[in-house]
């Protein structure tokens, strides 16, 4: 056996290597932030399904009505027999009862039914479904790529700028589908209450705010997407990345 010491290098396998540079600040904050946002987005994609898949049973329900009744009072020659008297609408349909001559009491009929209040079309819960289950997906890329930062992997920008290609055209499925709900909900509401005043102006308000919600919405949505890309085309940013690119390369 050879007693001849071992250069002192050896003991240090990697005293060639290039240390990276220090992460600044603001890409560790990227790092943290995407990784809670993509678990909140998560939580939030399943509270949607679960929305879209309520307003789909809501939207088939069918509520009965409370039975409707009238006073009847008169004489015998206040009304011909056999003649319907009408004493309850609704959008529906017209209930009526039929006055008999000397009768005076309560007259009632059955009840009838009418439609969900939370009636909205099938195709706007399916696109707010979709829409939630492609989020959940996108929110899980974004975990990773947010991990990626604060592993200081090289390829954690192009994650990030993936991310922000792939969540605007759901943040626009998003803002459809949340004006096609809401909409919905307002016009059925303008339905139910028909002939009430107010009632006829209710479809132009309720599409107002409609638009109003998805625009609001859609801007909260939009505004970590951009922050990413400032961030990313920042000095700070690629001279890190450029910095980790070139011990790569190295």
């Amino acid at each position: 056996m050879s007693l001849t010491p071992a250069p002192e290098d050896s003991q240090i396998p990697l005293a060639y290597a290039i240390a990276r540079p220090p992460r600044p600040g603001i890409l560790t904050a990227v790092g943290i932030v995407s990784i809670v946002l993509g678990g909140m987005s998560v939580l939030a994609g399943l509270a949607w399904i679960a929305t879209g898949i309520m307003y789909m049973a809501l939207s088939n329900m069918r509520l009965p009505m409370p039975t409707p009744s009238v006073r009847v009072t008169g004489s015998a020659s206040a009304a011909t027999p056999g003649s319907p008297t009408t004493y309850y609408s609704y959008s529906s349909g017209v209930n009526t009862t039929v006055v008999v001559p000397g009768t005076t009491g309560m007259t009632s009929t059955p009840s009838t039914t009418m439609i969900s209040p939370f009636r909205i079309a099938t195709g706007a819960s399916i696109l707010m479904i979709v829409e939630a289950a492609l989020s959940i997906c996108l929110a899980a890329f974004l975990i990773y790529a947010g991990i990626a930062m604060l592993r200081d992997s090289p390829k954690a920008p192009r994650l990030h700028r993936i991310y922000v290609a792939l969540k605007i055209p759901l943040i626009a499925m998003s803002a459809i589908a949340i004006w096609w709900t809401y909409s919905g909900l307002m016009n059925n509401f303008s339905a139910i209450t028909a002939g009430t005043p107010g009632a006829a102006a209710m479809p132009a308000f309720g599409n107002t705010m409609a638009v109003v919600q998805a625009i609001v919405w859609a801007g909260i949505g939009m505004l970590y997407p951009i922050a990413l890309l400032i961030v990313l085309s920042t000095q700070t940013s690629r001279r890190h990345f450029g910095a980790i690119q070139s011990g790569v390369a190295a």
